[in-house]
């Protein structure tokens, strides 16, 4: 054999080695991969539904809350419940309503949580709108960024490719380009970040109300929430905001001032100032300036959608509460009746009674003068004793049925004499103001023919 030829035998085994090498790496790769987690929650692994508790804003706040938003997120990547789409106000809202009430359905409520419907559907699809949001980023990340090219409209898995062609052209738009380099510079000057990791804003709040037995002031979460085990603050923009907040409180408190929860939040609003793009500092995704009272009266923007729920939510309650007064005054009815009926009856034996006893007074007395007489009279006078006694226990029945008739006629007059009103759009209170102006510009006129 030739030099040559051992030099190519040489070069072919290298190859060889390197080729099976790298596939035997790449396998073993691909055998450590975890693939997607498990979901930990009662309808998945068969075992009904999943008890859960909820704040008055709709967000989850038992300690399956982390749990809640992986069953979301994970629901929101398959593509046979949401497509896949550039922007979430794409996806039509038959779809949305079709994925809440299969989310609603793997949920076991509490009664008190029924009113909330409105809310918690509001924030369900919040933290689907997110997790959708974060999903596109993923897939950009991988399956686009790091491709070029006709690589780029190769499809990931369990993605519709039709959908994903859609992706790609639209990350491709040089408009597209411009604005995710303007978001990748806007996330840089991000200088302050949190220390609850994948724990809930709404449930850092509830386990701290459970602790305390009333809801942290806005200084006291911001501290909470931004400063590590150790008391020590997580950057130094936190540590700065969180400082001078303290040190205005003191001020105000050493000048006289009583250190209330309503001192510390009106600090907290002067110092961080008012809220923006429809967002409330410290309440996470979903929640809406119109659902906090401080956020309200310091932010300018308004949220339909979450007006919209609010007073539904609102509506709920109220005809929750106006069903369990009809109930009431039903079964205050039932008790009237009965009372009435009981009445009838012991009037009938008050009659019964007078007449024995009026006969009994009637009756002649009759002297005998065998010894038998004064045990005949003593007899009388017991019957006569005894039917008066029990006439004078009827009366008092009687007047204690009709004391309680009485107070029962009062609860009913007054549960039936409370009007009902149900706040069925935000404009409510627009339109009895302008029927009033109305009113007064009528009777100006009148008052003008007069004269």
């Amino acid at each position: 054999m030739s030099t040559n030829d051992e030099a190519v035998d040489e070069q072919f085994e290298e190859q060889s080695e390197h080729s099976e090498s790298g596939t035997m790496l790449q396998w073993r790769t691909q055998r450590r991969t975890r693939g997607p987690g498990k979901i930990k929650w009662a309808s998945k692994d068969g075992r009904g539904k999943e008890y859960c508790e909820f704040g008055p804003t709709g967000k989850c706040i038992s300690a399956n809350s982390v749990n809640f938003s992986k069953l979301i997120a994970s629901e929101v990547k398959d593509p046979k419940n949401l497509p896949l789409k550039t922007d979430w106000r794409l996806i039509d809202e038959d779809v949305k309503e079709v994925f809440w009430n299969a989310i609603r359905d793997t949920i076991a409520f509490r009664d008190e949580d029924l009113v909330k419907m409105p809310l918690i559907r509001l924030m369900t699809l919040s933290i689907a709108e997110h997790a959708h949001k974060e999903y596109r980023n993923y897939l950009k990340k991988i399956f686009y960024s790091r491709r070029q090219g006709e690589d780029r409209l190769e499809c990931p898995p369990n993605v519709d490719p039709g959908q994903w062609v859609e992706m790609v052209r639209y990350w491709d738009n040089p408009k597209t380009m411009e604005k995710a380099e303007k978001n990748r510079i806007n996330r840089q000057t991000k200088t302050m970040n949190h220390t609850t990791g994948s724990k809930t804003f709404v449930r850092v709040r509830e386990e701290y109300r459970k602790e305390h037995g009333e809801e942290p002031d806005p200084i006291v979460f911001f501290r909470m929430t931004h400063s590590r085990k150790d008391s020590t603050w997580v950057d130094e923009t936190a540590q700065q905001k969180g400082a001078s907040m303290e040190t205005v409180v003191q001020s105000k408190v050493e000048d006289g001032a009583e250190d209330t929860p309503e001192l510390r939040t009106l600090v907290y609003v002067e110092e961080m100032g008012p809220e923006n793009r429809n967002r409330v500092r410290g309440y996470g995704h979903g929640v809406t300036p119109v659902m906090v009272p401080y956020a309200a009266t310091s932010s300018s923007k308004r949220s339909s959608s979450s007006r919209e729920a609010i007073v539904q939510a609102e509506n709920l309650e109220l005809r929750r509460n106006d069903e369990a007064r009809t109930k009431e005054l039903g079964e205050l009815r039932t008790q009237l009746q009965q009372i009435q009926a009981t009445q009838q009856q012991m009037n009938q034996q008050q009659q019964m009674m007078m007449m024995m006893f009026m006969q009994g007074m009637q009756q002649p007395q009759t002297y005998l003068p065998s010894a038998q007489a004064p045990q005949q009279s003593e007899r009388e006078g017991g019957r006569g004793g005894e039917s008066s006694r029990h006439l004078q226990q009827i009366q008092a029945t009687q007047q204690q049925m009709n004391q309680q008739q009485m107070m029962m006629m009062m609860m009913f007059r007054q549960g039936m004499q409370q009007p009902q009103i149900y706040p069925h759009s935000p404009q409510a209170p627009q339109h009895s103001e302008r029927e009033r102006g109305r009113r007064k510009e009528s009777s100006r006129k009148k008052m003008r023919k007069k004269k």
